[in-house]
């Protein structure tokens, strides 16, 4: 298997389990985190550093009963491409949302040093009751 691959799927059995310690042995110390939203989705922005994903990470708890269900990953070299679907629910406003979005990974020396995730976030906006 492709090493970049193995280390996404990895990351992501490690983030069904809420395993925090585990993911973050997979991160490099520097990792750049960025999710492309407005400011008022609780989770967007840019962390950097372990540190930084703590805060997203936390900044992630104000989402409830995640479900994440990765389609496809592309692969080339260093960095893998991830589709996915996602639904959650608001834990303030209980409202539901779902999205497809898409990630790019960047794994060197087998460790993630940076993450971006684009997607539409207009149902998270409206979900948390700003739309």
């Amino acid at each position: 298997m492709n090493r970049p691959l193995s280390v996404i799927g990895q990351l992501q059995e490690r983030f069904r389990r809420n395993d925090l310690e585990g993911i973050l042995e997979l991160l490099s110390p520097d990792v750049s985190w960025i999710f492309y939203a407005p400011s008022v989705v609780p989770y967007a922005g840019s962390y950097q550093g372990h540190e930084g994903f703590r805060r997203w990470w936390e900044d992630l708890k104000r989402i409830g009963d995640k479900h994440f269900e990765l389609k496809q990953t592309i692969t080339e070299g260093e960095m893998v491409v991830a589709v996915a679907h996602l639904r959650a629910r608001v834990i303030a406003t209980g409202r539901s949302f779902e999205y497809e979005l898409v990630q790019t990974y960047r794994v060197v020396d087998n460790q993630v040093t940076e993450v971006r995730q684009y997607f539409d976030s207009s149902s998270v906006v409206a979900a948390l009751g700003g739309g």
